[in-house]
């Protein structure tokens, strides 16, 4: 399946199909649009249980399900949700494919955590954040 490569809305149907072929472990709930999927960032990495919400025309969101994150991680906002990218420096478009994107993202994002938390250094880019931190 090709990937969309125009300047249109990427439809939840089309979304779905992506993910499926890219992450067939991911499992799409359609009540709360959502999928949850496994995600393991290195040989050594534990499995992490993910959540991706995704409601068309908004950003989506992402949240560690398990294991449980540390509690003072980084780059995660008041919700749970995983702070995945400056909304300003990368704003999400209708044209984004999650499974190509966000997901990749996540995958990093863990992998930034482990090393956080075997070092105390964040080695992802990282962007100022407000004092207000609301989901993007």
């Amino acid at each position: 399946m090709s990937i969309p490569r125009n300047n249109h809305h990427v439809s939840l149907v089309v979304q779905k199909q992506l993910m499926h072929v890219a992450f067939p472990n991911f499992q799409f709930f359609k009540k709360g649009n959502y999928w949850l999927g496994k995600l393991k960032p290195t040989p050594q990495s534990p499995e992490y249980l993910i959540k991706v919400s995704y409601q068309e025309y908004t950003a989506p969101k992402v949240e560690v399900i398990s294991p449980k994150l540390h509690l003072n991680s980084k780059h995660i906002y008041p919700d749970g949700s995983l702070c995945l990218y400056h909304p300003q420096d990368h704003p999400w478009r209708g044209v984004n494919i999650l499974a190509s994107i966000l997901v990749v993202w996540t995958a990093e994002w863990l992998y930034c955590y482990e090393v956080w938390r075997a070092t105390g250094e964040w080695i992802g880019e990282e962007a100022p954040h407000s004092a207000d931190k609301s989901p993007v």
